[in-house]
């Protein structure tokens, strides 16, 4: 049972860094509606990765998806 909830966290983690990288070429170009849209996230979630974005512009995409993650 531990092993999928690893797999499924794991998964996440994944779907959220593809997204930050999305988020992150395509924030200046479109709506976050749009984005919103386009990605298949919650307004909230693309808000979210926008504002880890542009407070931690240096860090990997998979670690703002594992801070994401963490605040759900």
């Amino acid at each position: 049972m531990t092993l999928l909830m690893r797999d499924k966290e794991n998964q996440r983690i994944g779907d959220l860094s593809r997204g930050v990288r999305q988020v992150r070429s395509n924030m200046g170009r479109y709506p976050v509606e749009e984005l919103s849209a386009i990605l298949g996230f919650e307004v909230e979630i693309i808000e979210n990765m926008i504002w880890e974005i542009e407070i931690h512009p240096d860090w990997e995409a998979e670690e703002i998806a594992r801070k994401i993650l963490d605040e759900d």
